[in-house]
């Protein structure tokens, strides 16, 4: 049913997002429902600057009592710092922590944020930004992943999908020179990008 409802519903309250960017970024129904009746606690402004990317409005949120730890239970138990870094908000990330968030709570995977940074494909501003403020790198999830384990199973993963690596970057770097550039990068890791670099070169 909240799939259909028209997105003047949040409209009427100066919103741009629309029902479909809210059920996309996974917004549980309850909260969603206070969003289109205009019900303006502080934990739904803090939860709509998150999935909106306004720190404004977050900072104003949390100002006014908003749990900066809340959880999201229909998204496995996520906390709304693992939302902000899914929406790849390093402005509301950083809000978040500035305001107590706590930066290793896991889900209900296990996840912590630096978990699911590890998996962002378009930017390393989030990542960067939680090693800053001292998360720990070694919590594991509940398949005993660490984050570090966890972004080389996204690599493997890729690679065995068929993903290009014969890609280069705009200056001309192969991806086989950026891994073995990567003092920390795993071997095996390498041996699979230049393996398929092979087979390619063996398909032509």
């Amino acid at each position: 049913m909240l799939g259909r409802l028209d997105a003047c519903l949040l409209a009427r309250n100066g919103s741009e997002t629309s029902i479909l960017d809210l059920v996309d970024a996974q917004v549980p129904h309850e909260l969603m429902q206070q969003l289109i009746l205009g019900e303006e606690s502080p934990d739904v402004r803090l939860l709509h600057g998150i999935v909106t990317d306004n720190r404004t409005r977050v900072e104003e949120a949390l100002s006014q009592g908003a749990d900066p730890d809340r959880r999201l239970v229909e998204s496995n138990d996520d906390t709304l710092l693992h939302l902000a870094v899914k929406q790849f908000s390093t402005e509301c990330v950083a809000c978040l922590l500035d305001h107590g968030a706590r930066i290793d709570a896991q889900n209900a995977l296990g996840r912590t944020a630096l978990h699911e940074a590890v998996m962002m494909p378009f930017s390393t501003t989030v990542l960067e930004l939680l090693l800053e403020r001292g998360c720990d790198m070694e919590v594991k999830d509940r398949e005993g992943a660490t984050a570090l384990w966890t972004a080389v199973k996204s690599v493997r993963t890729l690679v065995a999908a068929g993903a290009s690596t014969r890609v280069t970057s705009s200056n001309g770097t192969s991806l086989l020179d950026h891994a073995m550039s990567q003092a920390a990068m795993p071997a095996d890791i390498v041996d699979n990008i230049r393996g398929r670099g092979e087979e390619l070169s063996s398909s032509l």
